[in-house]
């Protein structure tokens, strides 16, 4: 995606992501978490989202 490119390029790193909200990029981190660390235990409580 060039707007990707053109804020890394921005910042002087590799690469850059862009979500479409905070959720989506929580969500994603915490899974790609989830599935890159073998026995990770992930804890979370009704109050950590918009209401």
């Amino acid at each position: 995606m060039l707007l990707e490119r053109e804020l890394a390029d921005l910042h002087g790193k590799e690469a850059a992501l862009l979500f479409t909200s905070g959720y989506v990029s929580n969500w994603t981190t915490l899974g790609t978490l989830g599935a890159q660390l073998p026995g990770a235990v992930i804890f979370s409580d009704e109050k950590n989202h918009a209401r």
